[in-house]
């Protein structure tokens, strides 16, 4: 295997790449959670509250994980304070954000379930719907 680089780009770069632009700021609303693998069935539904929580701790790094990319050496020995401003960042997105799980037999299907989610819930339906506090 090569040898990988880590190379910085902004984001007016990466966006220029894809022949996009940067939105300076904007609301996330929408969190989609993707499971791909031997599902039986292709089913996208709004996420429950404390499946959220739980996925978004257990999948967010601190600079204390092993598996940290230590580039910036932001590693800190009080791990306590990190894993309390994990809870607090995720419990904030929890609450403000709708999460969207969504399951099937590989990308392809994934992919043509969200779209047809879209059409048919509409995000401006499905949104206030779904909002939990």
């Amino acid at each position: 295997m090569g040898r990988r680089e880590k190379v910085e780009l902004t984001p007016e770069e990466i966006a220029g790449a894809f022949k996009s632009y940067v939105t300076p700021r904007a609301k996330l609303a929408l969190l989609i959670f993707p499971e791909i693998g031997a599902h039986n069935e292709t089913r996208v539904q709004v996420a429950e509250l404390q499946w959220m929580f739980d996925k978004m701790v257990h999948e967010s790094l601190t600079p204390c994980d092993l598996s940290y990319p230590d580039w910036l050496y932001l590693r800190t020995p009080s791990e306590a304070a990190l894993e309390e401003q994990r809870t607090k960042q995720v419990t904030r997105i929890c609450r403000d954000v709708v999460g969207v799980r969504v399951r099937a037999a590989n990308a392809i299907d994934l992919v043509d379930a969200l779209k047809q989610w879209w059409v048919s819930e509409g995000i401006e339906q499905a949104i206030p719907r779904a909002v939990r506090i």
